[in-house]
């Protein structure tokens, strides 16, 4: 388990073009100064079923909005993880999956239309970003490489064809 007090998120309040307001009312987690002096505040829980398996779940609170708003933000994240060392594969084995989802409170956006897109007024869910990572060792790493030189060794006492010879 992990627990943790942060700098909020921003709410994204303006739009970069105001025909295709699509950025407004999304979370900006980028570096930036805490304008609003908001505090998000968040953990994650996880736990092992088998060794090899860690199952764990995640949240993030937070107040999101301009002075004046009430507008929160609540964020999720669902993730498994599964490390086993394969004797077969002769490595280690890495299965990471993670999805996340969020929810930002009703608001309204260019409440006085002088932004040219509003007011537009919703209740942003953002659902379902799927992040994954497979890793599995090559097989047999060490047995190509060691073929590898005995064929260049192999190769190494004819002569190539309009080169000199290749000495050993």
């Amino acid at each position: 388990y992990a627990f943790y007090v942060a700098n909020a998120p921003g709410l994204v309040t303006t739009a970069n073009d105001s025909a295709h307001p699509l950025e407004v009312g999304t979370l900006d987690f980028e570096d930036f100064e805490n304008t609003f002096n908001h505090a998000a505040v968040g953990g994650r829980l996880g736990f092992y079923p088998i060794p090899e398996l860690e199952i764990g779940y995640g949240f993030q609170v937070s107040d999101v909005g301009p002075p004046g708003s009430s507008v929160r933000a609540l964020a999720h994240s669902a993730d498994l993880s599964y490390v086993r060392e394969s004797e077969r594969l002769k490595g280690t084995v890495n299965l990471h999956a993670q999805w996340v989802w969020s929810d930002v409170d009703k608001t309204t956006f260019d409440a006085d239309g002088s932004q040219g897109f509003g007011p537009l007024t919703f209740d942003n869910i953002r659902n379902a970003s799927v992040l994954t990572s497979v890793e599995i060792p090559p097989v047999s790493a060490t047995v190509s490489v060691v073929r590898a030189s005995k064929y260049a060794s192999a190769i190494g006492s004819r002569s190539c064809a309009g080169k000199s010879r290749i000495e050993r």
